[in-house]
């Protein structure tokens, strides 16, 4: 059978199983009214030709629209006879509008090529709004990421999505396992302990925004529930950034929102779409190999002292020989087989190959991963769906590592009556990761294989870490079901309640005849983290007079949290082989089981003047069953202004400028406590000879409320030279009241145990700028730029009777700062050094930045690409810290040789201070982290049409992402953290960094 004949059965196929299936759910279409007709069209990109799947097409003054579907074709069925203004909108993109004549009975054709627009005044966002709301009424900044964006790009989970595509939006990718989570900041910490994470909700569903047990003991790092969903599924993503813009959300919201939007289905025959990507993970060499790799550590603390560190840096002589530091093989990690040759060193001993070294020489590997996605949307005049599923293969860069992951979906709308529209929404997933174990782990492999004959594995075997078996089994569903009730134009009602439903069941398996418990232990960790939603909103629209308009909106929600965990342990088995919890003599367990309800209910009132000027107003009261009994309700107002004032009469007329709209918006949002923070709680405990007894676990506080946090923000957005470019400027300060702190209390109270009050304060300030331009456009090229830049500077103001809370809280400082001892005499030779504890840098990135640009040739083949920075913070290069004192850092080598011979002779306090096996300092080896990285680079080529029968577009696509780092870091990676999305101080400590993917991905839209 020829490749043609396969192909065109094949498509047959799967055209009449549809068909058949479209019947049995939705029925035959109805016939069209007798004085209508149907108009149907292309939707396209005008640069590439690619379909623009989800734009929002409909007939102007009549309730007739319908979504494009992934081929870029739409089909409006019962328009009314005569001429009709046909109109299309996406995110990002230009609006289109024709004028088409329809005749009853028959199809009328229309089609549309749009072009990018990053500001478009009449696109309609939901975030932030009570229901939608067109851009021009919004008076806070609401960033968008279009399905076009993800499509292009080299993206493989949903976190990645938002990663350098919105401003002021911090994704770090802490560990580079497969099914590792990304840690999400929204203009940075306000919280001085609570949860900075923003609030994420998908399809009017809030999922849970932290981390789902993993394996941050053992494997340092934490799964996040975010990556559950299917990338190709996301048709938009919009983003509130913080106080301002999330009143309407209530407490928790004060981090800021995304909301992701899935795809839709559109009327007309079903339409596939298959995308096959396959590719391959590796890791770059791991440490310095020759003194020109080796930096000087830099920090806030040097910066500040340049009478200490005149050079503007720790200024030490490494005393390494030129050319190669007896470090070829990159930290033993990337060359274990070879051994080095130390003796440029008289003191220090050369090693051989590891005896556990892999068979291939590397304890790295090229990892394979592939990918298959299959999708099909379609429907008729008053149902419509979209199918999906995917399957996923990733392999980690050491083996055993790698994730299997399933997903499929179906989104159902239904309009059975005019003004009536039902929307289900389902989601499944399964995850199945193994793991290594890593991290700040004695049976860490990064540990064991860095430290050398000074690990803990018998004769330096490091393979024997890896019998040690971690595996992670996910299960994810989310289910939402959204009603809308529009009884007239005016009035519109919207009711939503939903589900995000996680369990995890996590194993740690040490066998029979492990070298670290040779008798063998197994822990078991079963999770259920419930999430359900309900929610309604109504809305009025009305014109006052002809230039007044007024919407009144209301609501409520309700929210339940539900947390479950059951921890066993047991060990001293009687032998080898699979052993389950009860084979062995020392078993243990631990249950907890944690609801958390919240409540609240909002008005809002926006007044429109001659459609250029909106003030909204508006309040929302929550309730929350974590709050004190006796604080009763948080209330949470917000004002907003947006004006157009470009066109105004009076505004002064500008060829250059398209459109100008200045913003500014206050409000409130919050924190809540933890589940027992207010209440006061006895613990069992037991006194001499196993008695029984019960202490004070909690003191509580009946007055304990929400932290408050109260923003300003103010902006503008310009559009510029017919849409070819764009600015969007926000500045904001940010200033939390009443912050959650906890307070050692007096003896007599009878508890050692600290009680949280409400007696912080933290002030953070910033501004965002985002700016897109369009140097070049043609009708067979175009290239455009894009780029960003936001800063956040935070403080502590107050913590009531406190100066400090740990190390890295202090008044006067910003949030999360690094304290801890630096050396004071540096230059000084011959004497130890003299530590004293100083702040020595900022834990967060206080400045983020991105760039973009993209090349379109011909209308077929494009180059894409993004790369994003982050500077102002530093990280802790624990890694060397804990190698210099096992004498098996090489960048220390030199040092340390020379110690060996001669004492502290010859070495300065600095020297000593870093390299010194028994007098390194934390706080010396905090160095400055700033990066820039290429996130993702794709070239793509769409196919001729009609290249492959039946099928309307064919691309392919060569992609890649982390393929480059620029930083003066002196750690393996800058973004790799211990202890994952919980670590709120981050510093790296024999942790893995993002690796480079690189992808092959060809789509096939049929």
């Amino acid at each position: 059978m020829t490749l043609r004949t396969f192909a065109n059965r094949t498509a047959n196929a799967l055209r009449n199983i549809t068909v058949a299936l479209a019947f049995v759910a939705f029925g035959a279409v109805g016939v069209a009214a007798q004085n209508t007709g149907t108009v149907t069209g292309l939707v396209r990109d005008a640069v590439s030709l690619q379909p623009l799947a989800g734009a929002q097409v409909s007939v102007e003054g009549t309730g007739v629209g319908g979504l494009v579907n992934n081929v870029g074709r739409f089909l409006l069925l019962n328009v009314p006879s005569g001429q009709q203004t046909i109109n299309v909108t996406l995110i990002g993109y230009s609006a289109g509008s024709q004028t088409v004549s329809v005749t009853a009975g028959e199809t009328a054709t229309v089609d549309f090529r749009l072009r990018e627009q990053a500001l478009a005044l009449e696109g309609v966002i939901v975030t932030g709004t009570a229901g939608q709301a067109r851009r021009r009424e919004v008076g806070n900044v609401v960033e968008s990421i279009s399905s076009a964006d993800i499509e292009m790009a080299a993206i493989t989970t949903a976190s990645e999505v938002l990663q350098g595509r919105a401003s002021g939006l911090q994704i770090t990718s802490t560990e580079g396992s497969p099914g590792s989570g990304s840690a999400i900041r929204i203009r940075g910490n306000s919280s001085l302990s609570q949860d900075n994470q923003p609030l994420i909700y998908i399809d009017g569903v809030r999922m849970e925004n932290g981390s789902i047990f993993a394996d941050d003991d053992e494997g340092g790092a934490d799964m996040s529930a975010l990556d559950g969903i299917n990338p190709s599924d996301i048709d938009r993503v919009e983003v509130v950034k913080g106080p301002a813009a999330t009143t309407l959300y209530g407490t928790e919201a004060a981090g800021g929102v995304i909301q992701i939007f899935t795809k839709r289905g559109s009327a007309g025959a079903p339409a596939w779409s298959l995308n096959v990507e396959g590719g391959l993970t590796n890791m770059p060499l791991q440490g310095p190999q020759s003194a020109s790799d080796v930096g000087q550590i830099q920090n806030q603390f040097i910066d500040e002292n340049p009478d200490l560190f005149p050079s503007g840096d720790l200024g030490v002589d490494y005393m390494l020989p030129e050319g190669s530091i007896g470090n070829d093989n990159g930290l033993r990690l990337n060359d274990c087989a070879s051994g080095q040759d130390l003796s440029m060193y008289s003191t220090l001993d050369s090693y051989g190959a590891e005896p556990g070294c892999p068979e291939s020489g590397s304890w790295f590997r090229d990892a394979i991963q592939q990918r298959y996605n299959l999708s099909v949307r379609g429907g008729g005049e008053t149902a419509t769906y979209f199918v999906s599923g995917r399957y996923a293969e990733e392999q980690g860069v050491v083996d055993p590592q790698g994730q299997d992951s399933y997903n499929v979906r179906a989104n159902i709308q239904f309009q059975p009556v005019d003004g009536l529209d039902i929307a289900l929404n389902n989601m499944y997933t399964r995850r199945n990761t193994v793991w290594i174990p890593n991290g700040n782990n004695a049976s860490g492999l990064f540990l064991n294989v860095l430290r050398g004959e000074r690990g803990y594995t018998p004769n330096n075997d490091d393979s024997l870490v890896l019998v040690n078996d971690l595996d992670s089994f996910v299960n994810q569903w989310v289910t939402s079901v959204s009603i809308g009730w529009s009884p007239t134009s005016s009035l519109s009602h919207r009711l939503n309640f939903g589900l995000d439903h996680t369990s995890v069941d996590f194993t740690d398996f040490k066998p029979f005849g492990n070298y670290e418990n040779p008798e063998g232990d197994r822990e078991a960790d079963e999770q259920v983290d419930r999430n359900f939603t309900f929610d309604y909103n109504g809305s009025w629209r009305t014109d006052v007079t002809e230039t007044v308009s007024s919407s009144f909106s209301w609501g409520g929600q309700l929210y339940e949290e539900f947390n479950f965990r059951l921890n066993a342990f047991d060990a001293v088995f009687a032998g080898p082989g699979d052993q389950l919890l009860g084979d062995g003599t020392l078993p243990s367990i631990g249950e907890s089981r944690l609801t958390i309800r919240s409540g609240g209910f909002f008005l809002q009132e926006q007044i429109g003047l001659n459609d250029r000027l909106f003030i909204t107003g508006g309040v929302r009261w929550d309730g929350f069953s974590t709050f004190g009994e006796g604080f009763g309700l948080a209330a949470y107002p917000k004002v907003s202004a947006a004006y157009t004032i470009s066109e105004e009469s009076f505004f002064p007329q500008i060829d250059a400028l398209d459109a100008l709209k200045l913003r500014g918006a206050w409000g409130r949002s919050g924190r809540a406590p933890g589940a027992f923070d207010a209440v006061k709680i006895y613990e069992a405990t037991q006194a001499d000879e196993f008695v029984p007894a019960v202490i004070i676990g909690n003191l509580g506080n009946a007055d304990l409320g929400p932290e408050i946090s109260e923003e300003i923000e103010a902006g503008l957005e310009m559009s510029l030279f017919q849409s070819r470019a764009t600015v969007d400027f926000t500045w904001y300060t940010q200033t939390t009241n009443d912050a959650l702190i906890s307070v050692q209390e007096a003896p007599s109270f009878g508890t050692e145990e600290a009680t949280l009050r409400n007696l912080g304060e933290t002030e953070v300030k910033g501004i965002e700028a985002v700016a897109s331009f369009v140097p070049v456009r043609s009708d067979n090229f175009e290239w455009s730029i894009n780029g960003s830049y936001s800063t956040n500077k935070s403080e502590i103001i107050d913590m009531g009777p406190l100066q400090n809370l740990g190390f890295s809280l202090r008044v006067g400082q910003p949030l999360r700062v690094e304290y801890d001892d630096i050396v004071l005499n540096p230059d000084e030779v011959g004497v130890v050094p003299d530590h004293s504890s100083e702040v020595v840098g900022v834990l967060w990135p206080e400045q983020l930045y991105s760039f973009g640009t993209r090349f379109t040739f011909n209308n077929s083949l494009t180059f894409d690409l993004l790369a994003e920075g982050q500077a102002g913070f530093v990280k802790t290069v624990g890694i060397g810290w804990a190698t210099v004192r096992r004498e098996t850092w090489p960048a220390c080598f030199g040092i340390q040789d020379e110690f060996n011979q001669n004492g502290i002779t010859n070495l300065t306090a600095a020297q000593q201070s870093l390299c010194g096996a028994s007098s390194s300092a934390w706080g010396t080896w905090t160095d400055r982290a700033d990066f820039i990285k290429l996130r993702s680079a794709s070239l793509s080529y769409r196919l001729p049409d009609d290249i492959i029968p039946y099928a309307q577009s064919v691309q392919l696509s060569v992609q890649g992402k982390n393929l480059f780092m620029i930083t003066d870091y002196q750690g393996l990676d800058p973004e790799a953290t211990d202890s994952g999305l919980s670590n709120q101080t981050p510093f790296e400590y024999y942790n893995m960094g993002p690796p480079r993917v690189f992808i092959f991905s060809a789509t096939v839209n049929f």
